[in-house]
């Protein structure tokens, strides 16, 4: 089997089992995933899970916004030209977690953003 055709089929098992982790939300993907087996369509769909959750799960925002971020981030590393209003809205709820008391060093960590 040639190298491209094996990532090519690992990438569609990831996705296959990473799909129907998003359907069930808020149980969006958390697990490590190698690097070349992400997409920018893979992120941002992580991405939104996690956002959505976090405006669900109040209790569960930080952490939901925190992975949001860090998979729009990604994203945006990989060419998504979607990603960069994500990003910024990500952003704009962490900033608001912040101020909400809930996290005061969150604010250095995004801020550069």
């Amino acid at each position: 089997m040639s190298p491209l055709l094996s990532v090519s089929l690992a990438a569609a098992i990831a996705v296959s089992v990473a799909f129907p982790v998003l359907a069930a939300q808020p149980h969006c993907l958390t697990t490590e995933i190698e690097p070349e087996l992400i997409d920018s369509r893979l992120a941002l769909s992580v991405g939104q899970c996690h956002l959505e959750a976090a405006t669900a799960e109040p209790t569960q925002a930080l952490i939901h916004a925190q992975y949001a971020y860090s998979w729009f981030a990604q994203a945006e590393q990989l060419q998504a030209g979607s990603a960069a209003g994500n990003l910024k809205q990500t952003h704009q709820m962490l900033n608001d977690i912040a101020r909400q008391g809930l996290t005061p060093a969150l604010t250095a960590h995004v801020s550069g953003q």
